[in-house]
């Protein structure tokens, strides 16, 4: 973390603290106790998980997720981190490499997903977890606890991507609302930083209280797995008849 004295707080023109290695924008040294952020804690505790999977491709029972990076807000309003690497059993394919600048190097010494995945359980725990686009995210989050035999919570999910065509944008996409927002975003297309942004742009959206979170239970996007499954079963059925 680094401090600057120069790009203040606008609520108490405070100094700020960032990180530079994950492209985490400035907040305020004295939060939780001066942030618009704090405002959530204020009547109803409540423990949120920001998150985005870096995967080989965007096919669930094909790929493979090879980063994963979230932020925490616990009930006290102090923020944490879980950012890894996850090995690859595949090569990473070239448009992967392009999109996200990780390369198969980057990967070679990085953990498994048996390895890691407890503790991304643990991490989680039954916190409200926001993720942009989180018909992708959560299905791959799903998938991977089932799969390690963790059992599930019964988290509440909450999507920034529709929550942003509820907001009526013209663009709903991260690099279109960062733009739009002017949320810094260097790293664009890796774990953390995504996270990051939609961490920003949760709080854009609570604080203009426009429109209401658009919350959805955990078992939504059960279905939406269980279709994935259904699908590549059936497919399987056709090709070997």
């Amino acid at each position: 973390m680094k401090i600057s004295y120069t790009q203040e707080c606008k609520l108490c023109n405070g100094p700020t603290i960032y990180r530079t290695q994950a492209n985490i924008g400035h907040r305020c040294f004295y939060f939780p106790k001066c942030s618009g952020q704090a405002s959530l804690f204020s009547q109803k505790k409540e423990c949120l998980i920001f998150l985005d999977f870096e995967t080989t491709g965007l096919e669930l029972k094909k790929g493979h997720i090879i980063e994963i990076g979230a932020l925490k807000i616990d009930t006290d309003g102090l923020e944490h981190t879980f950012d890894t690497f996850i090995k690859s059993p595949i090569t990473l394919p070239e448009k992967i490499k392009a999109i996200t600048n990780i390369n198969d190097e980057m990967l070679e010494n990085a953990p498994n997903m048996k390895e890691v995945i407890e503790d991304f359980h643990t991490f989680i725990g039954n916190a409200t977890i926001i993720a942009h686009n989180a018909d992708f995210d959560v299905p791959w989050l799903i998938n991977e606890f089932e799969k390690h035999n963790l059992p599930l919570q019964n988290n509440t999910i909450i999507c920034t991507f529709k929550w942003a065509q509820l907001m009526k944008e013209p663009r709903s996409s991260l690099s279109a609302l960062t733009k739009k927002y002017k949320i810094g975003h260097l790293n664009a297309h890796r774990a953390l930083a995504d996270a990051a942004v939609t961490k920003e742009l949760f709080f854009i959206y609570e604080d203009a209280q426009l429109v209401e979170r658009p919350t959805q239970p955990l078992s939504d996007f059960e279905k939406i797995l269980a279709k994935i499954n259904r699908y590549k079963t059936k497919k399987k059925e056709t090709v070997t008849t």
